[in-house]
């Protein structure tokens, strides 16, 4: 995955530092910049985030939790998953992802992305990546300041960003699809109640849309977790195993993002926000928008630290078995897990170490 920073030495935009401001190591920390208006909003979502719902509020009838926080434990990812089943009957098990720093991949410029699937295809290491294009109506009910599209062309094509398939571009779709589908609750952007799960006990839409904007809202000044300054071995190994060029370091946020602390800034995701082909050992059988079995979103990989497991379905126990997991036949990243194993077992432990650290 060779080492990819798009920072040119002269761009004046700010890092994300992302140093402790204090001791606490937590994930669900507001954005340390975040304005007093910011703050209001942040506490207002995460009251939100924390209730539990009621079956005269519209949840379920099936439901995995019934508070958001109880999936997203301290924002991050698990205790609960997902059992998702494929047209072929095939049965596959998912962790639901972290929602902290979420607000940096949705601020990630648009031109970065596509830099990136545009670099994907000169490669001749097998690591490949496309970008999945989301579709939406003529007029996408969200607010439109999260996102761009030119008005008037008819339906707009977003880049995925959120799920594991990147089949999800913006936070407000991505609070109220885990609503819909992991709580039985509607909104007027997921209207419906899911497949299979017949009546509940509130008719009608369950939830407005200010309910759902506030759960994206929180979301999206959730803060990265601070962690310390890399080894710079770890970082060389990093690189030099190909996982830098997927799992990017940093990617450039947009200069106009309405979160002021979130835009123009080189945000420390460890993404690229591309599909990559898996292999078959890794595939999960299910087809999502134009996203194939064997494809899924390179994970971000910040504040991985705080994870019970890796992988979609949590498969991996260890960072080390995650890593041989790539290795997978017709896995784009098998070079990334054969350079690793061809390491002596002290720069094996660094680069797992440095992994960890995130």
């Amino acid at each position: 995955m060779a080492g990819l920073t798009l920072a040119a030495a002269c761009d004046a935009r700010p890092t994300a530092t992302l140093l402790p401001a204090d001791p606490v190591d937590r994930p669900d920390s507001v954005l340390r910049l975040a304005t007093p208006a910011e703050q209001a909003r942040f506490d207002e979502g995460d009251t939100l985030f924390e209730v539990t719902m009621r079956e005269a509020d519209g949840l379920g009838p099936k439901f995995l939790q019934r508070a958001c926080a109880s999936c997203h434990r301290d924002d991050g990812r698990g205790p609960a998953f997902v059992i998702k089943t494929s047209p072929s009957k095939r049965v596959s098990r998912r962790l639901p992802p972290a929602v902290y720093g979420r607000g940096y991949l949705e601020a990630i410029a648009d031109e970065e992305i596509e830099t990136l699937a545009m670099q994907a295809k000169g490669r001749r290491n097998g690591i490949g990546g496309r970008i999945h294009r989301v579709r939406y109506g003529a007029e996408l009910n969200t607010d439109k300041r999260y996102h761009s599209y030119a008005p008037g062309t008819g339906s707009p094509a977003l880049i995925g960003r959120f799920g594991v398939k990147a089949r999800i571009a913006t936070l407000d779709e991505f609070a109220a699809d885990a609503l819909q589908n992991d709580m039985g609750l509607t909104s007027p952007l997921r209207p419906h109640e899911p497949l299979g799960a017949g009546d509940d006990g509130k008719p009608g839409v369950d939830l407005s849309i200010d309910r759902v904007n506030a759960l994206a809202e929180y979301t999206r000044l959730l803060e990265i977790p601070p962690r310390a300054v890399p080894n710079p071995r770890g970082t060389a190994l990093f690189d030099s195993c190909h996982c830098s060029t997927c799992h990017v370091p940093r990617l450039k946020t947009r200069v106009d993002y309405p979160i002021k602390a979130l835009a123009g800034i080189e945000a420390p995701v460890f993404t690229d926000l591309l599909l990559h082909d898996m292999g078959e050992a890794m595939s999960d059988g299910i087809t999502e928008g134009e996203a194939g079995p064997r494809e899924f979103r390179t994970t971000p990989l910040m504040g991985l630290r705080f994870y019970p497991a890796f992988l979609h379905d949590g498969r991996a126990a260890s960072v080390t078995e995650a890593i041989r997991a790539h290795g997978a036949v017709g896995s784009e990243a098998t070079i990334s897990a054969t350079s690793f194993e061809a390491l002596p077992p002290d720069d094996q432990q660094q680069l797992v170490r440095y992994v960890e650290s995130l």
